[in-house]
């Protein structure tokens, strides 16, 4: 039997893409906290952020890492992981916007 092309990862999956789309934005949120105010607690952050209005960018900032998420998995052709993390970030930023727009 031939096979063409690269072998498949069986990391190449959906949920390893939704995973990765929902955990560095998590991670990057968490990042800004401890350089923005690591004296108070998270909570608190987002509480301030929200009432300075700036909730929804502080949380739209923090799906920037997802756009190199998505690119390193197309050039690595995994491309239900690069699947995955697209459906994470359109998730995320619905989110984003009912923040926006809601509250």
């Amino acid at each position: 039997m031939i096979q063409l092309g690269k072998p498949t990862s069986r990391y190449n999956i959906q949920l390893v893409g939704y995973l990765s789309g929902f955990l560095f934005p998590l991670l990057v949120l968490i990042g800004q906290w401890l350089y923005i105010h690591p004296d108070i607690a998270l909570t608190t952050f987002i509480k301030v952020a929200k009432l300075r209005g700036s909730l929804a960018s502080v949380l739209s900032l923090c799906l920037v890492p997802n756009l190199l998420v998505f690119f390193i998995f197309i050039w690595t052709n995994w491309l239900k992981a690069a699947q995955g993390t697209l459906g994470a970030t359109i998730a995320l930023s619905i989110l984003v916007f009912i923040v926006k727009f809601c509250f």
